[in-house]
């Protein structure tokens, strides 16, 4: 095989930056939405109990105020096993995602800012400045972004 002819396979594939921190903040907002719907039903499901047991005032506070379905599933542990179950995992998963999350911002804002990593240019990519030119110039060739080739520039 000519290895003129052979071009690897991934010559034309850029790399896509992948922020990782974005990745884990993108994941525990997921998570944390999870948890809130299955406490959103929880609490749902907890005043249905409440009206069809005759817990009129329960039932109310639950519709008004949905968190009072924590005391009230607890109230009467009987007959409000699964809600009960579906509370107390929406509730434990939202707040673990969020503990999750504001330790991975406390960190990320407390350590100290991670300077961007940059070229530094020397004197001889910017050209003698000390009068000591050599008589050839201090132009240095470019890439061109627009594509019609190199410019000549400082």
């Amino acid at each position: 095989m000519n290895a003129a002819v052979a071009a690897p396979l991934n010559a034309n594939v850029r790399a896509i930056p992948v922020d990782i921190e974005m990745l884990l903040m993108t994941a525990l907002a997921i998570v944390c939405a999870i948890g809130g719907a299955l406490f959103f039903i929880g609490c749902l499901v907890s005043m249905v109990t409440a009206f069809g047991n005759k817990h009129w005032v329960w039932a109310v506070l639950i519709f008004l105020f949905f968190p009072v379905a924590v005391p009230y599933c607890f109230t009467y542990r009987d007959i409000t096993a699964w809600p009960r179950g579906l509370l107390l995992k929406g509730l434990t998963t939202m707040l673990v995602a969020v503990g999750l999350s504001v330790a991975l911002a406390s960190v990320k804002w407390s350590a100290p800012p991670v300077p961007a990593l940059r070229e530094q240019a020397t004197d001889e990519e910017q050209g003698a400045t000390d009068g000591t030119d050599d008589g050839k110039g201090s132009h240095k060739e470019h890439f061109d972004i627009h594509g019609d080739g190199p410019d000549v520039g400082v």
